[in-house]
């Protein structure tokens, strides 16, 4: 799965796979990764089809999938945060009641990483 997309490149699977939970946990990886050289490459849910999720030098993908809750929505603004690996209708499903909606369609229910 990982190291694949939507897109017509050749896949290219990274060294290894990780799965945060947190904020906290993302930027303890990325500085292991900075400090060894790691090449990073983040991941939704892989429906991209500028192959930008493919390791072509190897090293580490984030799977940002397990991160995918609304932290607060803004009604001054109608603006939402969100963690990175919230799916597009998931959010929409979320923000019903506030009779709001996100009209960008990124396409095939991606994250809104």
């Amino acid at each position: 799965m990982h190291g694949r997309d939507a897109s017509y490149h050749q896949s290219k699977m990274p060294d290894a796979v990780v799965y945060p939970n947190t904020t906290e946990e993302v930027s303890e990886i990325v500085k292991i990764c900075y400090k060894y050289g790691i090449p990073i490459v983040p991941y939704g849910v892989g429906s991209a089809l500028e192959g930008h999720v493919h390791a072509i030098k190897g090293g580490l993908t984030i799977d940002m999938s397990i991160m995918n809750q609304v932290v607060k929505f803004h009604t001054g603004d109608m603006s939402v945060t969100v963690q990175a690996g919230i799916r597009r209708k998931a959010l929409n499903t979320w923000l019903e009641d506030k009779k709001v909606f996100f009209p960008i369609d990124p396409g095939a229910d991606a994250s809104v990483c």
